[in-house]
């Protein structure tokens, strides 16, 4: 964030990401590690 240079990020890449890609981001931890990101005011508008 430094290099880019901003406080956040806006996260828009969750979108349609059908059955298959989802049952995969929650295995992986991809929700988790987004929620724990915007609680430290990293991302927004997940």
């Amino acid at each position: 964030m430094e290099r880019c240079g901003v406080d956040y990020f806006d996260v828009y890449l969750l979108h349609n990401l059908g059955r298959d890609r989802y049952v995969n981001t929650e295995r992986f931890g991809g929700f988790a590690f987004l929620r724990n990101l915007k609680e430290q005011g990293l991302v927004r508008n997940i």
